[in-house]
């Protein structure tokens, strides 16, 4: 049974999504892990901190995904890994680059490529806190 908490540990620098809005992304590498329990305490520190999730998909006041573990692949009403949009988004893609660039994300890709095959204005809206 994986480690319930990381084998190895990484974080990228915050990041802001959009001319104008809140979004916060950082990303942090854990390496091996139990990815059920590692689900479950990002759902209790959504709730610490008073998310509340009004409907699927929507505005969130706070999000704590739960990417991809090693090679796994997981397919659960929990649980998709990898995350079935990771690779579609600058915002989830470029903190992730700056951590482990060649990391696989299965059936999709290398980061680094993934990232680049995104439109330049989705990463140019990517951008460290605290700047313009």
């Amino acid at each position: 049974m994986p480690p319930r908490y990381c084998v190895k540990c990484s974080t990228a620098s915050l990041s802001r999504r959009g001319p104008d809005g809140p979004s916060i992304s950082q990303f942090a590498h854990l390496g091996k892990c139990d990815h059920v329990f590692v689900h479950q305490r990002g759902h209790a520190i959504e709730q610490e901190y008073g998310r509340v999730r009004t409907q699927p998909l929507g505005p969130r006041t706070l999000d704590v995904d739960l990417l991809a573990v090693d090679g796994e692949q997981v397919r659960s009403t929990a649980l998709t890994l990898p995350h079935p949009r990771a690779h579609m988004r600058a915002f989830v893609l470029v903190p992730w680059a700056e951590v482990d660039p060649g990391f696989r994300l299965p059936g999709r890709g290398r980061v680094d490529e993934l990232l680049a095959a995104l439109p330049a204005a989705d990463r140019a809206g990517v951008r460290p806190a605290g700047t313009t």
